[in-house]
């Protein structure tokens, strides 16, 4: 697993700037969505400080334990649930790399979750012939 705080908490902190309808339809008014726009950004903050003090293990605290979970890389489906997220999690392994993690978060009863997740990596330039 990867740590990508900054991609993160930008990713998370702009798609908590909009206006999003609710189950409804109805509109919330704008003290609703600045209160959900700085949850959103005090769960980003969270994750971000637990991935860098925690490493690879804390992202499990942080992925919803549903059925539809899912994390993708590079287009491939790489945990096609939250069972297979956690095994992958438990072996430990750390990566360090350099590129842009996406997910969509939803708000429990636990509170913010991720629901899936994907990441991807700056490609090595290519050789010139």
């Amino acid at each position: 697993m990867t740590r990508y705080p900054i991609a993160l908490v930008a990713s998370l902190a702009l798609t908590a700037c909009t206006r999003p309808p609710t189950p409804s339809g109805i509109a919330l008014t704008r003290p609703q969505a600045a209160a959900i726009a700085d949850s959103v950004r005090a769960f980003a903050a969270t994750v971000a400080r637990g991935v860098s003090d925690h490493g690879p293990t804390a992202w499990r605290g942080y992925f919803a334990d549903t059925p539809e979970f899912f994390m993708a890389s590079e287009g491939r489906l790489v945990f096609p649930t939250g069972d297979s997220a956690t095994r992958g999690i438990e072996a430990g392994r750390r990566i360090e790399e350099n590129g842009y993690f996406t997910g969509l978060a939803q708000h429990r009863a636990a509170g913010w979750q991720f629901r899936d997740a994907h990441w991807s990596v700056l490609a090595p330039p290519p050789k010139i012939p």
